[in-house]
């Protein structure tokens, strides 16, 4: 009989090497979330475009990317990597991320930024993700009309006045048939409510033809159609 060691062992086996080397990236997206992600692009038109808000160490971008790998589809990897305040071209909430820091055992964003470039390069992942260091408002506003996005995955700041606006800013630049998901769909911030479900469905509230799934663990969809 198969001891739980040696399952575990022969589980990590049938990993994608990629996968697996994916999930050594300091982050909190899971096994199970990163196969639904890569599985999504997959499924993609050849030159589809992918956005990614909230990248912090790149886990998902890069998994994102791997799954583009070979293709003319690219993905979109946006993070402002530093501190920002309500004040920040619109964006709502501060966020500080000093206990992510503490967690991830750096002491600043630009180490964190670093080290994303650093494995873009090791994994030689450059020819499918472009990097925007930007806030989420900042790049939706900037975003050009001409290139519709077929998947974008949110997973910047949790709260309920970010989510709402992410929201609001990227789905006029989702292409027909195309995605929103997003993480963390029981994220709380109090104990009053959840504020990424809180938001996504007063989104959905004004927006009923738009359909909501849960297709992974603390994972949401929504299709534009």
């Amino acid at each position: 009989m198969p001891t739980t060691r040696g399952l575990k062992l022969r589980l990590n086996r049938l990993i994608n090497p990629s996968l697996r080397r994916l999930l050594r990236t300091h982050g909190w997206t899971s096994q199970e979330q990163l196969e639904y992600l890569m599985a999504q692009v997959h499924a993609l038109q050849e030159r589809a475009t992918i956005v990614e808000v909230g990248v912090w160490y790149g886990r998902s971008a890069l998994a994102l990317a791997e799954a583009c790998r070979g293709t003319h589809r690219r993905v979109f990897a946006i993070d402002p990597w530093r501190n920002y305040s309500a004040s920040d071209n619109g964006e709502q909430s501060a966020f500080d991320g000093t206990a992510m820091m503490k967690d991830a055992g750096v002491t600043s964003f630009e180490d964190v930024y670093q080290s994303f470039l650093r494995q873009v390069h090791e994994l030689e992942l450059a020819d499918w993700i472009t990097i925007l260091r930007m806030t989420s408002l900042q790049a939706a506003q900037a975003w050009p009309s001409t290139r519709p996005i077929d998947l974008i995955f949110i997973d910047g700041n949790h709260t309920y006045e970010a989510v709402s606006s992410d929201l609001k800013a990227w789905s006029p630049h989702i292409a027909k048939g195309g995605s929103i998901c997003g993480d963390d769909w029981d994220f709380p911030v109090n104990d009053d409510f959840k504020s990424v479900q809180r938001a996504v469905k007063d989104f959905l509230n004004e927006h009923p033809r738009y359909t909501l799934s849960l297709p992974r663990s603390n994972t949401w969809e929504i299709k534009i159609k």
